[in-house]
């Protein structure tokens, strides 16, 4: 099998590096092995861009030397229109994106692996001022040799891979999509959220997706070791039917203690998050999360403020940093004053996070109209999308038929590994009339959900 070598314009067509009738490819060239992001600032992509100088010789067969002088040319030329073509697609132009597709001779893999290029670098030297010349020996025109210098993302991508969709799941419940193999290195991925009924309003929150499922915990709140001044409650548009509801008799803190037996003992950083509502029309509750290991090492996120009338919401309490194994969760819940009955604190449940380059929490914002109304997603189907070799940044859109981009805050870069992604949606209805925990729809029943996945395997080195 000959090497592939391959500039994909799309819609403007494929130069073929290695035809043997246009182009072909010189000995000394290996591709470039990517390293890994040093800032944590430098960009989504986990590994930094590469500059390949690929040795090609441009030519032509035609027997009129001017015929063929121009030929070149203008072969010369579609490598230029090229470059220019990925430049201006990375500085976000409506073009197609242009893909280099390598395939080394003996490959085990069906097609050739991609990589986005992004232009020449700005240490590329002026292509056309390159002369064309006469090989007597082949009896052609050519340019020869012409280094073709490219910068091009860091990892190579093999096909899409959309395995079978994941059992369908009520929400907030943990949806997982199953790899027929494992990915090493972290690969973009694109999700897809089908609802299996049609939700009864605009809904906001987070989507919280993971490569592990230890990573990913959802702790009803009724489960979780009660203090003083709570009482489980029911509520059919609840997750699990109830909530916790703290209905403060002193102003001294009340907890609510969970033990993390299935979370990821080796990881060190957490995110917490809880979905609450504030009956009270008056009264404000401050809430706080604290991590702790055996040893009480503990980790305290910031104190969050709970305003009167907070319709039910997922509110993110913050990040811990432990420096040994996790051990257990507190949520401390504490007001200013004492209360009756009607002006509690309900409590759902809790969202915790082991954060990695893997784990992502993903809020969906809602939208102020020009009247002052507040707008929601809709939430039938919500797509997250890597665009790995689509876009120079990630998409996130509902119903995919219209492509209604979604306000989001957090990294909707996606990125997999292993061979399973897990999922869920933690939303509630936007309305203040008739508010709702989770999703649901004109029956007031719970809607389920199912995910799809598609993942590019991520490689370093081409194979």
């Amino acid at each position: 099998m000959a090497i592939t070598l391959q500039l994909d314009r799309g819609t403007a067509g494929t130069i073929d590096l290695n035809d043997g009738t246009n182009y072909a490819l010189l000995d000394g060239w290996q591709p470039r092995v990517a390293k890994r992001q040093r800032s944590q600032l430098a960009g989504r992509w986990p590994y930094e861009n590469v500059i390949e100088q690929i040795p090609i010789r441009v030519f032509s067969k035609q027997s009129d030397p001017a015929t063929a002088k121009a030929e070149v040319l203008q072969k010369l030329g579609d490598l230029a229109a090229a470059l220019d073509q990925a430049y201006t697609w990375y500085n976000g132009a409506q073009v197609d994106p242009v893909i280099l597709k390598y395939q080394p001779e003996g490959s085990a893999l069906a097609n050739p692996l991609q990589s986005v290029v992004l232009g020449a670098p700005d240490s590329a030297r002026d292509m056309l001022s390159l002369p064309v010349t006469f090989n007597r020996d082949m009896q052609a025109w050519e340019i020869n040799p012409l280094v073709l210098e490219i910068e091009r993302r860091g990892l190579w991508l093999g096909d899409a891979e959309t395995p079978a969709a994941s059992a369908s799941v009520g929400n907030p419940g943990v949806m997982t999509v199953t790899f027929n193999d494992i990915a090493t290195l972290p690969s973009p991925v694109k999700i897809e959220m089908i609802a299996q009924a049609t939700p009864t309003a605009d809904y906001h929150g987070y989507i919280f997706v993971a490569s592990e499922a230890n990573k990913l915990i959802i702790t009803e709140a009724e489960s979780m070791l009660l203090d003083v001044d709570l009482s489980i409650q029911t509520d059919a548009r609840a997750s699990g039917g109830k909530y916790v509801s703290f209905l403060p008799s002193t102003v001294t803190i009340t907890r609510m203690a969970m033990s993390p037996l299935n979370i990821d003992v080796n990881a060190r950083r957490f995110a917490a998050f809880a979905m609450v509502r504030n009956y009270s029309s008056t009264l404000t509750y401050i809430l706080k999360f604290v991590f702790a290991t055996k040893k009480q090492n503990q980790a305290i996120t910031r104190r969050i403020v709970i305003p009167p009338d907070f319709t039910p919401q997922m509110v993110f309490l913050g990040i811990g940093a432990l420096p040994d194994v996790l051990n257990s969760i507190t949520l401390h819940m504490e007001t200013t004053s004492t209360t009756t009955s009607g002006n509690e604190l309900g409590v759902d449940y809790i969202v915790t996070l082991a954060l990695d380059e893997n784990s992502f929490p993903i809020k969906m914002n809602e939208r102020t109209l020009d009247d002052g109304s507040v707008q929601g997603v809709d939430f039938d189907d919500v797509v997250i999308d890597s665009a790995a070799i689509d876009s120079p940044s990630p998409i996130v859109y509902e119903t995919p038929s219209n492509r209604n981009y979604i306000d989001h805050s957090g990294n909707a870069f996606l990125l997999h590994v292993g061979n399973q992604i897990h999922a869920m949606i933690c939303m509630s209805k936007v309305s203040s009339i008739s508010p709702s925990w989770t999703i649901i729809d004109n029956a007031d029943a719970n809607i389920p959900y199912t995910l799809t996945a598609t993942r590019y395997k991520g490689y370093l080195t081409p194979r």
